[in-house]
């Protein structure tokens, strides 16, 4: 019970974990680019720091999986 006091508010306790995916408009291939995809990372973890969350795992995939 102690590990859910960090984590209580008003109507509720318990945290709240997120996964996300998303890939570029027609698939166009944006981050074979080495400077683009440093930038996405950079901007993805200020809008961490400015709405305080936290990001465990970061990776940008140049290519779609293939099946």
């Amino acid at each position: 019970m102690m590990s859910y006091r960090d984590n209580a508010y008003k109507h509720g306790i318990g945290w709240s974990i997120w996964h996300m995916q998303w890939c570029t408009k027609y698939r166009r291939k944006v981050f074979l680019d080495v400077h683009l995809k440093k930038l996405c990372e950079i901007l993805l973890e200020e809008v961490s720091k400015r709405h305080k969350f936290r990001i465990e795992e970061l990776e940008i995939q140049p290519k779609p999986y293939l099946s």
